[in-house]
């Protein structure tokens, strides 16, 4: 386990599982501007809500209908699936975790409490706004398809190209020299859209020509094996930023 402060002030923990072949990031968000953004992505999404009141703790899932981010009256305005069966288990008492998974790959939950009762005819309802967000990424699960359309320039040593296909794991690159499978490179620098160059080391994993690509003879598949955390950070959330547009 592996932990340390982003610039952001969020704390970011890298994990592995007991037998070192899984790893996830895990992360607290405190930054305001974090959380208002992640609240912003959960807009329409599914989430699970669990009452923490009483011996037995009960859960049922509602849909993000609302933000509120203003400093004197901020909340989170859920809709719940079936207002009926969930009215009975909102009483006022007790605090809720929501969670839900976003189309990232990401497990988000953070701790609230109830502002307001369910209104029955919409089935809406008041919950209080975070202070902080908790996730959960598995840097397997992140693969983004890049098609161009925001050109990643990519340094692999000497050899310049462009991210076609782009993951927390690795990358499939443009280039116009062949490499060696098992290549080791120890200079891999990629420069993000709007955010600074990362750089770590990779090892060549497949080499193939290039026939979709105009002006590229081969296509490099590279896999990931060394970046600080707070590149790996900045790759993180440049994927996070695509795959929610």
């Amino acid at each position: 386990m592996h932990s340390v402060e982003t610039p952001e002030g969020n704390r970011l923990t890298m994990v592995r599982n007991f037998f070192g072949r899984k790893k996830t990031i895990q992360e607290v968000i405190t930054s305001g501007q974090e959380v208002r953004r992640n609240l912003e992505w959960a807009l329409g999404s599914q989430v699970e809500v669990r009452l923490s009141a009483g011996s037995f703790p009960r859960s049922f899932h509602a849909k993000v209908s609302g933000v509120d981010h203003s400093p004197l009256n901020a909340y989170i305005l859920l809709r719940a699936e079936i207002p009926q069966e969930v009215k009975s288990i909102l009483n006022g008492k007790g605090s809720l975790t929501l969670e839900y998974d976003s189309r990232r790959g990401t497990r988000f939950h953070f701790q609230s409490f109830l502002l307001s009762e369910m209104d029955m005819a919409s089935g809406e309802f008041r919950a209080g706004y975070p202070s902080e967000i908790e996730t959960v990424q598995d840097i397997h699960a992140y693969r983004f398809k890049n098609i161009l359309r925001e050109p990643i320039q990519v340094d692999l040593g000497k050899e310049r190209g462009v991210a076609v296909d782009i993951g927390l794991h690795g990358l499939l690159i443009t280039c116009n020299r062949i490499f060696e499978k098992e290549e080791f490179i120890s200079d891999l620098k990629i420069a993000l859209p709007e955010l600074s160059l990362v750089q770590g080391t990779a090892v060549v994993r497949h080499i193939q020509n290039s026939k979709a690509y105009p002006g590229w003879r081969y296509l490099c598949g590279v896999e990931i094996t060394g970046m600080k955390p707070k590149d790996h950070r900045n790759l993180n959330r440049y994927l996070t930023r695509m795959l929610s547009q």
